[in-house]
Order: structure tokens, then C-alpha cells, then sequence
């Protein structure tokens, strides 16, 4: 009762959120726990604006290993924030709090510099597997900018696979078909990561270029 109509629909909007995130086709109310995501979800939102990228975010290197080979055959990157204001973010807040800024597409570019830059200190042998959000997936121009990104670094598209969430392929099924039908002629592999959470079936995948699975727990 003591809430204006903004804040109203402030909490209303951030309850679809979550909803939409966590609960699908489940009613969410509104709660304390909430309130208090809420409250934290603006300071990083604030924070992520004022951030410097080149110099708080940092790509890790989580090592791919061949059992059959018994060596590692590549790295996935993965992205860590170190926040002057925050101290460390982890990625399940500030990717979503990315997304909801509109700051996604200039991070993704951002970290896929880094990456790549990292890539060419490595023997030729190795590949690199580099997250594609939503909203990259989403607009045709992120992935035509990711794309000549790569393109202008000179290391061969067979070495660079992108992965993407079974979530952000089934927003949009035709736009996600289009932007990984795109990925695939550019000459990388696509890798479908969480698959098994609910949203689709084994036959989108006769309908995708997809040559890796990755099994959600």
C-alpha cells in the first residue's frame, strides 16, 4: 500500500522477470527474497554502466580434455568480473544484468577480443569454445560483428566453436535457425549447451547444424 505506481510496476516487472528466467508457466509473487534481488540487481546494473571493461573483466580458461587422446584439445572461455565498486560478480549475475541493460553486445565483443588474443599465444592444435547470449543470437548484426571479429584475427574458423543455450535457441526458433545456420557457413562448429532442461526436443536437432551436445545436470 505505501509503494507509488512506479514502484509497483517496478516489482511487477522484475517478478515477470524472474519468472520468465526461472519458473517457467509458474505464477510468482512478489516476495522479501525478491525485494532484496531486486535491490541487488540495480547495483549491478549501475555498476555495469560505469564499468571499464579492458580493465575489470578478465577470460578465463577452462581446459577441454579428450579421454580417448588423453590430452586437452581446447579451452572454453569464461568470463569473470572483477567489479571496482562491487568486488567479484559472478557470471549468473552480471550476464543477466548484461542483457537487461542492453550492455551485452559491446561485453561479448569485449571478451571475445580477449579470448582471441589469448588464442594466438596457442599451438595451432588447440580450440577455442566462446558463450553466445540471447541477444546475441537474437540480432543478426552481433553476429556479423562477431563473426568479422574473428575473421579479422586470422585464426581459422575451425578452431573457434560457439556455444549457445538450448534456452536462447528456442526464444526464437527461426531467428536462432538463421544465426546458426550463419555461424555454421562462416566455418565454425556450435556447440548446444543445458540441453535437457525442458523447452525442446531430439527433432529441433535434425533441423540445426549442431555437432556438439551438452548435457544439463
Amino acid at each position: 500500500p505505501e509503494l507509488d505506481t512506479h514502484d509497483l510496476m517496478e516489482r511487477a516487472d522484475h517478478a515477470l522477470y524472474f519468472a520468465k528466467r526461472a519458473l517457467q508457466g509458474k505464477a510468482v509473487l512478489f516476495n522479501a527474497a525478491l525485494e532484496q534481488e531486486m535491490m541487488t540487481s540495480s547495483q549491478v546494473d549501475k555498476a555495469l554502466r560505469r564499468c571499464d571493461y579492458e580493465a575489470e573483466f578478465e577470460v578465463w580458461f577452462q581446459p577441454q580434455y579428450d579421454l580417448v587422446k588423453s590430452r586437452i584439445t581446447g579451452f572454453e572461455a569464461l568470463a569473470r568480473w572483477n567489479s571496482r565498486e562491487l568486488g567479484p560478480v559472478t557470471p549468473d549475475v552480471f550476464i543477466p544484468a548484461a542483457e537487461r541493460g542492453g550492455m551485452i553486445r559491446p561485453l561479448t565483443q569485449a571478451l571475445l577480443h580477449k579470448a582471441i588474443a589469448e588464442m594466438a599465444t596457442w599451438p595451432d592444435d588447440l580450440s577455442l569454445s566462446f558463450n553466445l547470449s540471447t541477444h546475441d543470437l537474437m540480432s543478426p548484426t552481433a553476429i556479423d560483428a562477431i563473426l568479422r571479429t574473428v575473421g579479422e584475427s586470422g585464426i581459422p574458423a575451425s578452431r573457434i566453436e560457439f556455444e549457445i543455450t538450448e534456452t536462447a535457441m528456442m526464444s526464437d526458433f527461426a531467428q536462432a535457425r538463421r544465426a546458426i545456420d550463419q555461424i555454421s557457413e562462416a566455418g565454425h562448429s556450435v556447440a548446444l549447451d543445458d540441453f535437457g532442461i525442458g523447452y525442446s526436443s531430439l527433432q529441433y536437432l535434425q533441423l540445426l547444424p549442431v555437432s556438439k551436445l551438452k548435457i544439463d545436470h
